[in-house]
């Protein structure tokens, strides 16, 4: 939750290389650099949510492992949680619905104890 709610805030501060930074290193690549996932998040009215200052979020864990074994024979294993984030907007007579997302993050090859966002999802 903590490293969900520093890349929320740090999209609502609008500071899209910080924000980029806190993704793992495959969802970076896919997203390419800080000015297209910029671009990616202003532009999709759901996650642009995420940017506003006026939009309150609760969070929730939705699942965490901390064991799945990578699949191969080695002692490595992969750490993976999903947090829940309900994104309300908190303007007095919005008539925005609230979006839910989840987060998908994986702890880091780098920092054992650093998350990283691996991806999001709007949930239906």
């Amino acid at each position: 939750i903590q490293h969900v709610s520093k890349q929320i805030a740090a999209l609502q501060r609008g500071d899209y290389q910080a924000a980029f930074q806190l993704n793992s290193p495959s969802n970076q690549k896919r997203l390419v650099s800080a000015e297209k996932f910029e671009a990616i998040v202003s532009g999709w009215p759901s996650f642009k949510m995420l940017t506003l200052s006026n939009t309150v979020c609760e969070y929730r864990e939705d699942n965490v492992n901390g064991g799945d074994d990578d699949g191969d024979d080695d002692d490595t294993t992969i750490a993976i949680a999903n947090v829940k984030v309900v994104a309300r907007n908190n303007s007095e007579g919005s008539g925005v619905d609230p979006v839910s997302f989840v987060f998908d993050l994986r702890k880091s090859d780098v920092g054992k104890d650093r998350w990283e966002t691996d991806g999001v999802r709007i949930e239906c």
